[in-house]
């Protein structure tokens, strides 16, 4: 009967394993659910937002992400709101039917003019009545033919001017090619660039009131002349800045950038609020040859934050200086530290 015992044995040593591997299921799937509960309270949720607050909250550098949001979620393809002049002509509970119609009227007249506009070699004004009757008052919108002197077409776009003369109000109309993304241009790159350009250097970029993702893509800004920019607004520390080639002065005017193709934004733009500060200290020590200031914040005691902020900004202050001319004494400052830390 030995058998019979042993056997018996096994039986409830089986089973008592079975319920400690229960048991510590059943705790490990506790314990997943207690740490993602502790996660999700850590974390700030986004609900389901418009393109515009999608944008507005941060920079979409990828015009792939933008192209997946369009195709696999249900969002309105349009960007940003009407211009001032238009809005003050509407009641607040009438902007976005009149937004709306807006929209639809444009992308109407492109489908409807897209090639007429893209070949014609003389220049066209036409009476655009649909926007007229939205906003009672008169609308003409002008393109230049391709023999123009002032032909406003580029690689990826052309431009039209949207006038409404009784309000002493113009526009300008940058209608893409297509779907045409390359090398940094085309309207899913340059649309959510020239939104967060603005937003981040106003003095420097153009406004982009109002955008659509629509058959043949636009943005509607502010116009700004024919005449190519005689100088340009920079800041001393870019936020946002361009391939070298694209700084010619067709893609400015009155100082302000109005093309954003191969615009990008900077080491220093992409940086904290902390550090883009700390970083100015350093610079600007630095350009006054202050040492002892640079002591203090080479050696002062930083808890775990402060660190990692004066690491990444004394980063950006050595990566400014590497391309940008330093004194020889700040030059050995800066060797000698970066030898030390």
């Amino acid at each position: 009967m030995i058998w019979l015992e042993t056997f018996i044995a096994t039986i409830y040593i089986v089973k008592t394993i079975d319920k400690m591997y229960l048991l510590y299921k059943m705790v490990l799937i506790m314990e997943m659910q207690k740490s993602e509960n502790n996660f999700d309270n850590g974390v700030k949720k986004y609900g389901h937002v418009s393109l515009t607050h999608l944008f507005r909250r941060e920079f979409v550098s990828r015009s792939s992400r933008i192209k997946d949001i369009i195709e696999k979620c249900d969002v309105s393809t349009t960007i940003g709101a009407l211009p001032k002049e238009l809005r003050n002509r509407k009641k607040k509970e009438q902007l976005s039917e009149c937004t709306k119609i807006f929209v639809r009227a444009v992308n109407y007249f492109l489908e409807e003019n897209f090639y007429d506009l893209l070949y014609t070699e003389d220049d066209i004004t036409y009476s655009f009545e649909e926007i007229e009757s939205i906003f009672s008052t008169k609308c003409l919108f002008e393109i230049k033919g391709k023999s123009s002197k002032e032909a406003r077409r580029g690689a990826f776009a052309f431009v039209g001017k949207l006038s409404f003369p009784d309000l002493n109000a113009d526009y300008a109309i940058k209608v893409f090619y297509d779907d045409v993304n390359v090398c940094c241009h085309g309207a899913f790159y340059e649309v959510a660039t020239a939104l967060n350009a603005y937003k981040a250097e106003p003095k420097s970029n153009n406004k982009v009131h109002l955008a659509s993702f629509s058959e043949h893509p636009y943005m509607l800004s502010d116009w700004a002349g024919d005449a190519p920019a005689t100088y340009i607004n920079e800041n001393k520390f870019k936020i946002f800045d361009m391939n070298p080639r694209e700084m010619a002065s067709r893609n400015f005017r009155n100082g302000k950038r109005i093309d954003f193709g191969e615009t990008y934004r900077t080491a220093y733009g992409a940086a904290s609020y902390k550090v883009r500060k700390m970083f100015r200290k350093i610079v600007n020590a630095s350009e006054k040859e202050n040492i002892d200031a640079l002591n203090k914040m080479f050696f002062a005691n930083y808890n775990y934050v402060e660190e990692n902020v004066f690491k990444e900004a004394s980063w950006l202050a050595f990566m400014h200086f590497y391309y940008n001319e330093c004194s020889p004494k700040i030059d050995a400052y800066f060797k000698k530290m970066f030898k030390q830390r």
